[in-house]
């Protein structure tokens, strides 16, 4: 089943809750992870959603080379 986020044109809000996707908030225990990461990605916004995925140990859909080298996403990531 295919999940979409749908963008109200009106206000600029995200409806998630159209989707059955949930919305994750930016933590302070994310944002010392993303910081702490190896450097292998050096793009906070990636450095972020990896960040992310391993404090939420959620499944994370990338093509991203870089994210494959981080260990802390061997079981987390799906290629």
């Amino acid at each position: 089943m295919t999940r979409v986020i749908y963008l109200d044109s009106y206000s600029g809000n995200l409806r998630a809750s159209d989707s059955g996707i949930s919305l994750l908030p930016l933590t302070p225990a994310i944002a010392s992870c993303a910081v702490n990461l190896s450097p292998i990605h050096r793009d906070p916004f990636d450095r972020i959603i990896i960040a992310t995925a391993i404090e939420y140990q959620a499944r994370l859909a990338s093509i991203d080379g870089f994210f494959c080298q981080y260990s802390q996403l061997a079981t987390l990531l799906m290629i």
